[in-house]
């Protein structure tokens, strides 16, 4: 068995955790084969319709073949990872785990939930992918910032944005308003994978960057 048609793996940033990571891991309690990992999640992708699905992991690009898959020495230094892909009605969808000791389980753990959540349609429990909504990739990724805390706003706006660290250099200037109303349109309410949460969010970060120095007032 392989990984499922169209997954890649890609390295896992330092601002892409969505809020704080775990501290401590744990055994997991699965007695599974890598290959029926990769069954399950092929199939649970496939039972949703997902479009590039893709996982985020602590590994170098030298580390990733260019297939897009791991290299079989590869060990990353922590075995947290994201599975982020499109859901053709709901939109961006990002699942992170880090609660067991090894990437493969938490590969794992996440095929499970997705399974679990498809039940949770399949049985009537809710109906219009509601059970999705929450796991909404802006939504997850966001963090409202500290007080203050100019990194943590910083960190809000190239989420939201999705835009690189570079984008605060002195040669970045004059794009920094496009980034920034880019940041407040794909959170916002009216945006179909906008919210409350992560407007307000994207507003707290600005703000915090414009007391900062950081953003012309």
């Amino acid at each position: 068995m392989s990984w499922p048609a169209g997954l890649r793996f890609r390295p896992l940033g330092p601002t892409d955790w969505p809020g704080q990571r775990p501290t401590s891991t744990r055994h997991s309690p699965f007695d599974a084969t890598l290959s029926s990992t990769q069954e399950l999640l092929g199939r649970e992708l496939r039972m949703v319709s997902a479009k590039d699905p893709v996982i985020q992991i602590e590994l170098s690009e030298s580390q990733i073949r260019i297939d897009g898959l791991p290299r079989a020495d590869a060990r990353p230094p922590r075995p947290g990872v994201i599975l982020a892909f499109t859901h053709p009605s709901v939109g961006g969808l990002r699942y992170p785990c880090e609660r067991f000791r090894t990437w493969q389980d938490n590969v794992r753990a996440i095929a499970l939930g997705l399974e679990a959540l498809r039940k949770v349609e399949r049985y009537g429990i809710t109906s219009d992918h509601q059970q999705y909504r929450g796991w909404r990739a802006i939504e997850s990724r966001t963090v409202v910032p500290a007080s203050g805390d100019v990194d943590e706003a910083k960190a809000v706006i190239m989420l939201a944005a999705n835009v690189g660290p570079n984008v605060w250099g002195s040669g970045f200037a004059a794009t920094l308003p496009v980034v920034l109303r880019a940041a407040q349109r794909k959170t916002h309410p009216d945006s179909p994978d906008g919210s409350d949460e992560a407007f307000h969010a994207v507003q707290e970060a600005i703000r915090t960057l414009k007391d900062a120095g950081v953003v012309p007032s």
